[in-house]
């Protein structure tokens, strides 16, 4: 079956601007920008729940043990009650998705805990923004499902039968997690659970079985963001942590606000898929749900959707994206490319952009200067909008600091570090620009 097409609607002008823009940026410290590459996979590998041997856990108690395992006891952590959150003012920001109909086959593993549906790259994702495609603060690929049953967290103000989770990365090293619900009915079945099942699911620890296998099956992800009555859907945001060990925080959860109906067929099917292989638990829920968990002084906030599949791709800025991720996790690395240097070859007052001048991928031909410098605007707007974000965020974080609430300082703390960080990546690429202009 034909592959998606996403991945290649980059086209190679588009690449090798942010390939130069990666290079102008950390080539002055080669050494750090090469011993960072290997966190690119870091949030993947975390965010599939797949553990090293000596972390032991299962869902005996939904997660009430776990204070000792890794990250599960620093920060804020999730699931949470979306109805118990309160409310910030409207958010500006809206969810753009954009996805390719997927008509590859899946493999669905039963790792013992949970479903999990490894995808390929080049399947889409979300932008997040006040508009398409010129005022985007973010970009997200879905990389896995996972499946949850009962739902972790709540639609409508219930926990349903059963929780989708779109595992998505941005640049390889943070991420956001797309909650879907579920909850029986007594029309048809939803399309894309359907799917995901086509080849029946794995019944036993370590089983696999091959699902999206045949004619009329594929996975819509769109559908999962289309409203069931009105024209847009609703989502609600907040950030939180990864729902199982290793806990890792800093995701940014997306939660729909009503689920969508399916037929008691197939939620009994992905039911007995899970519980299948559950210990006898300690409580009288069965699943594999992390109990609820404190909130800590957070505030959902509503956002819209739109679906922009049908309009011009935003311009590809993996390269960058790389970049500034790398610059967040060195900071000292980043201070390096403040200052001009001459030990590449360019000269002292030449930027590092000329420096590279000639720098091709995979057969890319040189990159003009006016395309250079377009780059670099371009990128440096966008820079900017990010700092504002993390440091917005900072300044909420210190309103709502409360020294009796357990991680409230921890999460202070890291949004002003995420804002310091932001500043610096923006003053970076203002002194490139600058040589560039």
């Amino acid at each position: 079956r034909a592959q998606s097409v996403w991945a290649m609607k980059s086209q190679a002008p588009a690449r090798a601007r942010g390939t130069c823009l990666a290079v102008a940026l950390l080539c002055r410290c080669a050494s750090a920008w090469q011993a960072a590459r290997p966190r690119a996979a870091a949030f993947l590998a975390a965010s599939s729940r797949s553990t090293a041997p000596a972390l032991k856990w299962d869902y005996g108690n939904h997660g009430r043990s776990w204070a000792a395992l890794a990250q599960c006891a620093r920060g804020p952590q999730s699931p949470v009650n979306i109805s118990d959150l309160p409310e910030s003012p409207t958010s500006e920001e809206k969810i753009f998705y954009r996805y390719n109909v997927s008509e590859v086959p899946v493999t669905v593993r039963n790792d013992g805990r949970m479903l999990v549906a490894k995808l390929g790259s080049g399947l889409g994702g979300i932008s997040l923004g006040r508009a398409y495609p010129d005022d985007l603060n973010a970009r997200y690929d879905v990389r896995e499902i996972l499946v949850h049953t009962p739902s972790e967290h709540t639609f409508g103000g219930l926990r349903v039968p059963l929780e989708l989770q779109l595992v998505h990365s941005f640049a390889g090293v943070a991420g956001a997690v797309v909650a879907i619900g579920f909850a029986g009915s007594g029309g048809p079945s939803n399309g894309f659970l359907e799917a995901l099942r086509q080849g029946g699911l794995p019944q036993a620890e370590g089983e696999e079985v091959i699902g999206n296998i045949a004619f009329p099956a594929a996975l819509d992800f769109a559908g999962l963001f289309r409203a069931v009555v009105s024209h847009n859907s609703t989502f609600w945001g907040y950030g939180g942590s990864l729902t199982a060990p290793p806990c890792l925080g800093g995701v940014r959860w997306l939660v729909r606000d009503d689920p969508l109906p399916a037929s008691h067929e197939a939620i009994s099917a992905f039911q007995t898929a899970i519980l299948s292989v559950m210990p006898m638990l300690q409580s009288d829920e069965a699943g594999n749900t992390r109990a609820f968990q404190p909130l800590k002084g957070r505030r959902k906030v509503k956002l819209g959707t739109a679906d922009v599949g049908d309009l011009p791709e935003a311009p590809a800025r993996e390269a960058f994206a790389e970049a500034v991720a790398d610059a967040r996790k060195a900071m000292q690395s980043m201070e390096a490319t403040m200052v001009p240097m001459t030990s590449s070859g360019a000269r002292g007052n030449e930027s590092q952009f000329e420096a590279m001048g000639n720098l091709t991928d995979n057969g890319v031909g040189k990159v003009s200067c006016d395309e250079k410098k377009q780059t670099a605007s371009e990128s440096l707007k966008r820079a900017i909008a990010r700092q504002k974000l993390e440091c917005d965020a900072a300044d909420r974080a210190r309103e709502n600091y409360d020294g009796e609430v357990d991680g409230s300082a921890e999460t202070r703390d890291g949004q002003e570090m995420a804002c310091s960080q932001s500043k610096r990546v923006a003053e970076a690429l203002e002194a490139e620009s600058e040589v560039l202009a």
